[in-house]
């Protein structure tokens, strides 16, 4: 129900093909650890330390972790290195 409320606030709609996207992600990321993970559990614990969030930690962390390892994100995003100028 409440999913079914934020998709409808928000004006997103979720088709069953996103769903199963997503599940199959979530189901992948006890396969290996990758060395943001660390990165990305710190920053989920700075965030929970507010009371508006600290319910939602373990949801927060799966969902950050699920979306480093997304395949679409690496191939459809553009990073700047301002180390060397390059991107990749």
């Amino acid at each position: 129900m409440r999913s079914a409320v934020w998709r409808k606030i928000l004006d997103v709609n979720v088709s069953d093909k996103d769903t199963l996207y997503l599940e199959h992600i979530h189901a992948n990321l006890r396969q290996w650890e990758l060395v943001t993970d660390d990165l990305f559990r710190l920053d989920v614990s700075i965030t929970s330390n507010d009371d508006n969030y600290f319910v939602f930690e373990e949801n927060l962390a799966d969902t950050m972790s699920a979306f480093s390892r997304d395949p679409w994100l690496c191939n459809n995003t553009v990073v700047f290195s301002q180390a060397n100028d390059k991107h990749y």
